[in-house]
């Protein structure tokens, strides 16, 4: 899985990376798990940049606590490894992107299509 760095992350959110750097540990106590290195450092992965996404825009209508749990609520964090159920999902996905972009803006949709095309490529 290839890891991305936080200043990348922070440039592709339009924000600074000490505010990102503020949101991974309200998001840990919200009950987000990011994936860990051997070190123990959080290894920022593309479904993490979908959260982010739609951290950013809920945050701006609800408090960051209550958007960090919506958060959490709104984003699968395991992939069940069934490629069958992740192409249903990315097909899913596809069909409904007019909308939802329509809804949430261009940002979050395809951001979380994205992801799930990597977990489909993946499995």
């Amino acid at each position: 899985m290839k890891e991305i760095a936080m200043n990348d992350v922070a440039k592709q959110l339009q924000m600074a990376e000490s505010s990102l750097r503020r949101w991974l540990p309200m998001m840990e106590q919200a009950g987000y798990v990011f994936e860990r290195k051997d070190n123990n450092r959080r290894q920022l992965t593309e479904q993490d940049i979908v959260a982010f996404v739609e951290l950013k825009r809920l945050s701006q209508v609800m408090t960051l606590p209550e958007a960090c749990q919506r958060v959490v609520q709104l984003i699968p964090q395991e992939s069940t490894g069934n490629r069958a159920q992740e192409e249903i999902l990315f097909e899913q996905l596809l069909e409904a992107l007019p909308e939802a972009i329509y809804w949430q803006g261009k940002d979050a949709p395809i951001a979380e299509l994205r992801t799930q095309w990597f977990k489909v490529k993946s499995s």
